[in-house]
Order: C-alpha cells, then sequence, then structure tokens
C-alpha cells in the first residue's frame, strides 16, 4: 500500500476504501470485522466499542441484512473480506444499528471499533490497535499503514 493513501483514504471520513480489509461506516464511528479463519462459534474480541444503547429496539431488517451479508462464504467456508456502510441522516440509529450487530456477531477472529469523527481520530484509533496482544504478536508497528496492512 503506498505510503500516502492512508491519508487519503480517510479525507473527511467520508467514502472509505481499503485494500484487504472489511469497514463499516456508522455515522461517524467505523468498525472492521476481521475474519480469515472457517466460521468459529466463540465471541469475538472486541477492540475499543462503546456501548450499545440498552434501549435499542426494532430495526431486525437491518440487522438480519448484515447477518446474511457478512454470512456468505467461500468454497472453503472461510468469509472474504468485505464491506457495508450504514448511511443516513444524524440520529436516525445508524451507531447503533452498527453496535448491535458488532455485539451479537460470532465467528469472527476480532471486531475492531474506530472513531471516524475525522482524521487525528482516526489516525489515533487505528494507531491504538497496534498495542494489543495479537497486533504485538504479528510485530504491527504503530503507523497507521501498518496496523491497516495488519488488519
Amino acid at each position: 500500500m503506498p505510503a500516502t493513501s492512508a491519508v487519503h483514504i480517510f479525507t473527511n471520513a467520508r467514502g472509505v476504501s481499503i485494500r484487504d480489509t472489511s469497514i463499516y461506516i456508522a455515522g461517524r464511528d467505523q468498525f472492521n470485522i476481521i475474519n480469515q479463519a472457517p466460521l468459529q462459534h466463540e465471541p469475538a474480541k472486541t477492540i475499543l466499542k462503546p456501548h450499545s444503547s440498552a434501549l435499542f429496539t426494532g430495526q431486525q431488517a437491518h440487522l438480519n441484512r448484515l447477518k446474511i451479508y457478512f454470512s456468505l462464504r467461500t468454497e472453503n467456508n472461510i468469509s472474504p473480506w468485505r464491506s457495508f456502510v450504514i448511511y443516513g441522516m444524524g440520529g436516525i440509529g445508524k451507531t447503533q444499528i452498527a453496535l448491535k450487530f458488532a455485539e451479537d456477531v460470532s465467528g469472527y477472529s476480532h471486531i475492531f471499533w474506530v472513531d471516524a469523527t475525522d482524521e487525528n481520530t482516526i489516525s489515533a484509533s487505528l494507531k491504538g490497535l497496534s498495542s494489543i496482544p495479537d497486533a504485538k504478536n504479528a510485530s504491527v508497528g504503530e503507523t497507521t499503514e501498518s496496523v491497516l496492512y495488519w488488519c
């Protein structure tokens, strides 16, 4: 990945495009679901995710659509890297849908929640991921580029 692409990818945190990863954008938040192994039935490790609202109700159709989309598998029972963007006016529940989906999903090795408020929070969140044990074990550097490459 070119060194400058990480900076230009997140300009104003609008359209996000990352090679070899799954990105979900909900309001000003973003989370990555990483799965390179066959489906597992253990809970995913969720990193840096805020709590969803205890008052969340409805939206089952949207949650079902996300579950179907991310449950698609290859012939080898591997989930390819996927992206899904949730968009709309502020205050309609985009973040809560993403949070609820992240809480309910299983079979992924990690779920990373990245604050996509602006370029600085994106960079800080990604750099923070380099300190988790699995990233350290993989010798991931503290740059956004190295974290994105690892994801």
